[in-house]
C-alpha cells in the first residue's frame, strides 16, 4: 500500500520527509560567489498551493536532468489584489504574486560574511 500524498499547505517541521505530487511552475539556477550552483524552483500541488524549493549543489546532478526533461509551463501567476493583502485577507503561509511599484527604500542591511543583503521597501499599488 503506498503512502498518501501530502499537501504543500500541510508541510511543517514535525517530520523531515514529505511525499508531494507537484508541478514545477518555474525553475532557475543560482551560482554563489564561490562558483557553486544550486537550483531553485516554485512548485504547485493539485490544490494550487505553492512553495519555493531549493536543490542543493550536492544533489544537483541527480535532479537537474530529470527537471530539464519536464515540460515546464509558461509562468503561471496568481495575482492577489493589493487591498486584500493590506487588509490581511490572504494566507500568510502562501506565496502570492502582486503587481506594484517600489515607492521608497527604507533600509538596506549591508552584505556581511555569510548573510544575504536585506532591503526594506515600501510598495505602492498602481491600480
Amino acid at each position: 500500500m503506498s503512502r498518501k500524498v501530502d499537501s504543500v499547505k500541510d508541510i511543517n517541521d514535525s517530520k523531515e520527509t514529505w511525499r508531494l505530487a507537484v508541478r514545477i511552475m518555474d525553475v532557475w539556477s543560482v551560482v554563489n560567489n564561490k562558483g557553486i550552483e544550486h537550483l531553485e524552483m516554485i512548485v504547485m500541488d493539485s490544490l494550487g498551493d505553492r512553495i519555493q524549493v531549493l536543490i542543493r549543489h550536492d544533489h544537483l546532478l541527480k535532479w537537474k536532468e530529470a527537471i530539464e526533461l519536464q515540460n515546464i509551463p509558461p509562468k503561471g501567476y496568481f495575482f492577489k489584489d493589493f487591498g486584500e493583502i493590506l487588509q490581511g485577507k490572504c494566507k500568510t503561509d502562501r506565496l502570492e504574486d502582486i503587481i506594484d511599484a517600489v515607492s521608497e527604500i527604507n533600509h538596506i542591511q549591508s552584505n556581511t560574511l555569510g548573510k544575504k543583503v536585506v532591503v526594506s521597501v515600501v510598495l505602492k499599488d498602481l491600480k
